[in-house]
């Protein structure tokens, strides 16, 4: 298609800039956040550059670099970390700065596979450690093992020494953010290994254990319809396949199902938990289902009792929520974003920190997060409590007060 074949050639265009900018300098430096590791070894490769490459944070601290011999990839560290492994938490790395400081390089080979398999590699445990997100948005949980027998093509796959030194994290009692940031292998790796023994059912969330004063407020009223849980309950009961639909609502919404498991929803353009939670919310309708297959991909996961637990607590707090502060503005201190790293550490804090940079009011916010309405808030008021950003109260007549 054209339009593919301009941007492709724009890209190309760009790079041979940068690379020609680059043969006129014997050291080059940058901003992460600007020019990712990709772009910056292509530019290395493209000039067969012998040199190190060094990353550091705001305030020069080193945290990671790569060799290269005549712009080949040849050894990297990061933290404890070497080799590609070092290479591949590098990658995962968006804010900070880089130096390449061309020389001679004499030191034995540690990574020995080719720059674009290094690069592809690290990009499939990034876009896999983005499913470990979405999968599980609150990093602060707990594991534990549901089988000590790991399939074979997980074996093959991560390595069984990998493995186990995850399995023995977890036995630790460590939460799935001081696993992943432990420093034994690399975020990207950590988290995709994470994902795939979740997916084939050898680890399991550990509920968490409220207390009594929280079990008595997680037993109040239903703020959900009784008659949309009824639904709900018997299509789950006759383990049904297929889609219900309710109509006479604003906007279009369907819940899908298989085998009785809610597996995914849609609300409007929204979809997973934060369409079903807003279906949950909404009064009135008229349901109708569906039996039909089902091919849409699954991003809800847990039992009906949970998604009604879960669900009823969210409708209810954001109903005392939603009228006092979404249409609150948001500034972001820009001072405090040393704090960053505390941020990146929690990824659902990263991504709705990317939101507010981009709006400028809660509502907009939360209509633009992937995660449900009420996590979103949360990371807000989290990041409130970090001086991050600030909410200030929304007036009539454009008048605003600090909180």
């Amino acid at each position: 298609k054209i339009d593919f074949l301009l941007e492709r050639m724009e890209i190309v265009l760009e790079r041979a800039a940068k690379a020609k900018s680059f043969q006129s300098l014997a050291d080059f430096s940058g901003n992460l956040s600007q020019m990712n590791l990709n772009d910056i070894i292509q530019i290395v490769e493209a000039n067969h550059k012998s040199g190190e490459l060094e990353f550091t944070t705001a305030d020069g601290s080193v945290i990671g670099i790569i060799i290269f011999r005549k712009g080949n990839l040849i050894k990297a560290q990061f933290g404890q970390l070497e080799g590609t492994e070092a290479f591949y938490g590098l990658m995962d790395e968006e804010e900070g700065f880089f130096e390449f400081f061309g020389r001679n390089v004499e030191e034995p080979e540690q990574i020995t596979i080719t720059n674009m398999a290094a690069l592809l590699q690290g990009s499939r445990l990034i876009d896999e450690a983005k499913g470990l997100y979405t999968l599980v948005p609150d990093l602060n949980v707990r594991l534990q093992v549901n089988s000590d027998k790991i399939p074979r093509d997980t074996e093959d796959r991560y390595g069984r020494d990998k493995i186990h030194k995850i399995l023995r994290l977890i036995n630790k009692n460590l939460t799935v953010d001081e696993i992943i940031n432990s420093g034994i292998m690399s975020r990207p790796r950590a988290a995709s290994i994470l994902l795939e023994l979740l997916k084939k059912g050898i680890l399991s969330i550990v509920k968490k254990d409220y207390g009594e004063k929280d079990k008595k407020n997680r037993t109040r009223q239903m703020m959900i319809e009784e008659w949309l849980i009824k639904v709900l309950k018997k299509i789950e009961k006759r383990k049904l396949t297929g889609v219900v639909e309710i109509g006479n609502r604003p906007l279009k919404e369907m819940i899908f199902f298989q085998s009785g498991k809610i597996i995914n929803a849609f609300h409007g353009n929204t979809r997973g938990k934060k369409a079903l939670y807003r279906i949950f919310a909404e009064r009135g309708g008229a349901p109708r289902f569906k039996d039909q297959p089902v091919v849409i991909n699954r991003n809800i996961n847990e039992s009906l009792d949970d998604l009604l637990k879960d669900g009823n607590w969210e409708v209810e707090t954001l109903k005392a929520l939603r009228r006092a502060s979404f249409n609150n503005k948001i500034t972001i201190h820009a001072k405090h974003l040393e704090k960053i790293d505390r941020i990146k550490s929690r990824p659902g804090l990263k991504e709705v920190l990317t939101l507010v940079q981009q709006h400028g009011q809660i509502k907009e916010v939360i209509d633009s997060s992937e995660l449900t309405d009420l996590r979103t808030y949360n990371h807000l008021l989290t990041m409130v409590k970090l001086g991050v950003i600030t909410i200030e109260k929304y007036e009539t007549g454009d008048k605003a007060k600090s909180s």
